[in-house]
């Protein structure tokens, strides 16, 4: 019977794989993403390609040395490796994964962060799971054995492959942890022989005493370890519904109140306070109180840095704080400080793209763009896929007088992706102003008017372009619609038509 069922298994395993094969470019495939993605088997799909980068970077970093092939990083410690070893090909401009913490592999994260012991220890747990299950399947098979544990038995080496597959390309969570455990209890349960019941044993009073020094124990971690995380953990929710709601202040509050527990997680918490604050800290203008966060958040951040030192991330954290305050004064010392936390941070992990911006910012801050300049240019030698890079060193060749140079990046960043929005399309309002190309101006505000097609200074802009381009019809429906948008635009716009002869 098992055997059947086994064979079964396999045959239906075989068709449902040939299936696969068979059409996996048909339409339908296609057209149904959770199939898409389980007949995807190409080594260059994006998830496939990030994987083995990462792999390879923490392999790259375990074979330091001697005692991180015996001892590995340390658990937890995955992003070290990581970010030494960095490929520049994962970042692909903004919103790009840039942070593994984990392997996406047991097998690998094991043997970079716990080296050579630690992985024979987790290799151990399969080869023994293997050995009990091979042992319910010889205790069925013997002659007083009870033969439906066999079905067991397989089952058990089944969901062991099923789960070092699983874990040949994810990490352990504990929905599939809780799993995984159960079934080893299982399996334990199944391969013990039966036992006689040889009576209880009365507990002495060095075990009672014991027993209350354990309970007293278990106590006290489940408070440190389970509840006051928590209560951080809710804070820190607060914190973030709070700010949902424009209580700037309010999620400040919660945000320390989230840190000041000193819980394992507090390296998130107070990244995630620093990533709230950053966002009306990078408006044109910082209020006071704003600038009091960003203070506290320094000092928070510093924190992080001081606690994991071959840690980029918190480096670069209290680099683009530093900007932020200083973006006002070239001569503030605030750009020097965002100077000297973001080399920190390119000494950590010196293929990290992001750095460079950040070196670039400060030095724009400065109001010294041929530094940014090369900045950027070395960003762009790291990866030249990336069109931010061309766009940002596009900012800084203006910068410099250079508008031919900066027109070639423009080109070049579309070229590679990047899609101008309106921030860009203004810029390059200014640059096509200065040059009275009125052609490209007309260009430039037909695509502003596409992007915002309420906004009567637009179409009035675009009418002034049309006009001086010379083309008077697109003047003058630019023009009326600028008046039919806002009235007060209205007695203005007769007299532009009037002025062009209509």
């Amino acid at each position: 019977m098992v055997k059947r069922i086994f064979v079964g298994l396999l045959i239906l395993a075989a068709i449902f794989a040939s299936l696969i094969f068979i059409f996996q470019d048909s339409g339908f495939v296609q057209r149904i993403h959770y199939l898409n993605r389980i007949t995807d088997f190409s080594l260059s799909a994006d998830t496939v390609e990030t994987r083995i980068w990462a792999w390879r970077a923490g392999l790259t970093g375990w074979l330091e040395s001697a005692k991180t092939m015996i001892f590995g990083f340390g658990p937890e410690n995955f992003n070290v490796p990581f970010s030494e070893h960095f490929n520049p090909q994962f970042y692909r401009g903004l919103g790009s994964e840039t942070l593994f913490d984990r392997a996406h592999n047991m097998f690998v994260e094991i043997l970079v962060t716990m080296g050579i012991l630690g992985f024979l220890a987790y290799v151990g747990i399969f080869f023994f799971s293997f050995k009990s299950s091979s042992k319910i399947i010889r205790q069925a098979n013997s002659p007083d054995g009870d033969k439906n544990l066999k079905i067991f038995g397989v089952g058990f080496i089944a969901l062991l492959i099923a789960y070092i597959i699983h874990n040949a390309f994810i990490f352990d969570t504990s929905a599939n942890f809780l799993v995984f455990f159960s079934v080893l209890g299982a399996m334990t349960f199944f391969s013990q022989t039966a036992r006689t019941d040889q009576g209880g044993v009365s507990l002495q009073g060095k075990f009672k005493i014991a027993l209350v020094i354990l309970l007293i124990g278990v106590a006290t971690l489940i408070y440190k370890t389970n509840i006051l995380p928590a209560k951080a953990n809710y804070a820190t929710t607060r914190a973030i519904v709070r700010g949902w709601a424009g209580d700037f202040s309010g999620a400040v509050e919660k945000f320390k109140e989230s840190v000041s527990y000193d819980v394992p997680g507090k390296y998130e918490y107070r990244h995630r306070m620093t990533q709230y604050v950053l966002g009306p800290a990078n408006s044109a203008a910082i209020t006071p109180e704003v600038g009091r966060a960003v203070l506290d958040v320094i000092s928070e951040v510093q924190k992080n840095a001081e606690e994991r030192q071959r840690d980029y991330l918190p480096y670069l954290y209290l680099s683009r704080l530093n900007i932020v305050l200083g973006k006002a004064d070239p001569t503030s010392p605030f750009n020097d400080a965002a100077l000297e936390q973001a080399n920190r941070a390119l000494a950590i992990s010196p293929n990290f793209i992001r750095t460079y911006y950040e070196l670039a910012q400060a030095y724009l801050n400065k109001k010294e763009p041929e530094r940014a300049a090369e900045y950027f240019q070395q960003a762009i030698d790291l990866n030249p896929e990336v069109g931010l890079s061309y766009w940002y060193l596009s900012i800084a060749q203006f910068e410099l007088g250079d508008t031919a140079g900066g027109l070639a990046s423009v080109e070049a960043a579309q070229t590679y992706g990047f899609a101008l929005g309106e921030i860009e399309l203004l810029r390059l309002v200014n640059v096509y102003r200065d040059s009275n190309d009125f052609q490209k101006l007309a260009e430039l505000y037909k695509r502003l008017t596409e992007l915002d097609d309420k906004n009567p200074q637009y179409f009035a802009s675009l009418a002034v372009a049309y006009a001086n381009a010379g083309d008077i019809d697109g003047a003058v429906a630019a023009a009326l619609r600028a008046g039919q948008l806002d009235p007060t635009f209205a007695s203005e716009a007769q007299a532009f038509i009037r002025s062009l002869g209509r």
